[in-house]
């Protein structure tokens, strides 16, 4: 795992971190199912159904004037 240049002075000057074994079998996560992850354009439609860019401009107006 490589690790970021912000955190390097932190572990020591570590830049990658092997892994050392494999994941466990039937591990909770695994049962469940795993949860795909969204594409940036599915989360830029939800984020842009959730509050219209009109009525947020006018929230963040508010804020900033009183």
């Amino acid at each position: 795992m490589n690790i970021p240049e912000v955190l390097q002075g932190y572990l020591g000057g570590v830049k990658f971190i092997p892994y050392t074994r494999d994941l466990p079998k039937n591990t909770t996560s695994q049962k469940r199912g795993v949860v795909q992850a969204k594409s940036a354009q599915e989360i830029a439609e939800a984020a842009a159904k959730a509050v219209p860019a009109k009525e947020l401009a006018e929230k963040t107006a508010e804020l900033n004037l009183g």
